[in-house]
């Protein structure tokens, strides 16, 4: 990936299930023609990848000349998605990895495939014949779940099941396809979550905290670590200021470092005798827990 991505993760008890949810920010951007480039995706954030999306182009055939759509060509642009140990994609009836929208259940009842470079979309530039002194010419045709709309991008969310140990979970995670008049452009990787229930549904956008209808748009805590990267001394910003609050901070290995209570809406932390590295911030909410990741340099 060409940037670091700062991961928020809400934990909130739903009824039975718990939903696990990754904000990404800033929203990872894959635009075509960075070099073997791949998002990729870590649904329980345990340092395993779960899936990974890539963006390619066939090498680029000639330039169709008139009556041909000028500066289309005859190779295709594929999104691809790539199940990884042993996970799985949920699938239409036509073998692409389906496009849910908000709300939609995913569980067993849906098609789950296995298999690596299952095509989300794939679109074709005009093609061209030559045959004597004419030109065949092919109308421009995506193919695949992932609908391009009239307004040159599209948004929708992966059905996602993979294992953590032995047991089978299902999430998702939300992209946009973008494109221009001759091909898709690039893929944006916005957030993912799970149910840490096995074998629980989830609904396609559920975020854990309040209705999963909501989600475009939802408010999220604003908790904030400044500065981040820090080189020992910051502050935790915004928490709840009417009750005191937890706070667990772990290295990168899972081994707890420092354990505390906040009860200031700006508390003052030190890791200035701690190692070089990530740290992970579990801060007791009043609706779950809230999760950062800081970067000590």
């Amino acid at each position: 990936m060409k940037h670091a991505l700062l991961l928020l993760t809400l934990f909130a008890a739903q009824a039975q299930a718990q939903i696990i949810y990754t904000d990404v920010i800033p929203d990872e951007d894959h635009p075509l023609g960075w070099t073997n480039d791949t998002c990729l995706i870590d649904l329980d954030n345990d340092g395993t990848v779960d899936f990974d999306v890539r963006l390619i182009v066939d090498s680029l055939g000639p330039a169709c000349p008139a009556p041909c759509l000028p500066g289309s060509h005859t190779s295709p642009t594929h999104v691809l998605a790539d199940p990884m140990n042993g996970n799985e994609i949920a699938d239409s009836a036509a073998t692409f990895p389906a496009e849910f929208d908000q709300g939609e259940p995913i569980d067993a009842s849906l098609v789950w495939d296995p298999d690596a470079a299952q095509l989300l979309i794939e679109y074709v530039g005009a093609s061209c014949q030559h045959v004597v002194n004419f030109y065949f010419c092919f109308p421009t045709t995506p193919h695949g779940d992932w609908g391009i709309t009239s307004n040159g991008f599209t948004t929708g969310f992966l059905g996602l099941r993979f294992f953590i140990g032995a047991n089978r979970h299902y999430g998702w995670a939300r992209f946009s396809i973008h494109r221009n008049g001759t091909g898709i452009t690039k893929y944006t990787l916005h957030d993912y979550a799970y149910n840490s229930v096995p074998d629980e549904f989830i609904l396609a956008g559920d975020t854990g905290i309040g209705s999963s209808t909501n989600m475009v748009g939802l408010s999220h805590p604003s908790v904030r670590i400044v500065p981040n990267p820090t080189t020992g001394k910051f502050t935790i910003e915004g928490q709840d200021k009417s009750r005191a609050t937890s706070l667990v901070i772990r290295n990168a290995m899972g081994q707890e470092v420092l354990r505390s209570t906040l009860s200031s809406p700006h508390s003052e932390i030190d890791l200035t005798l701690q190692p070089s590295g990530v740290y992970f911030f579990t801060i007791g909410a009043s609706k779950g827990m809230i999760m950062r990741k800081l970067v000590k340099e």
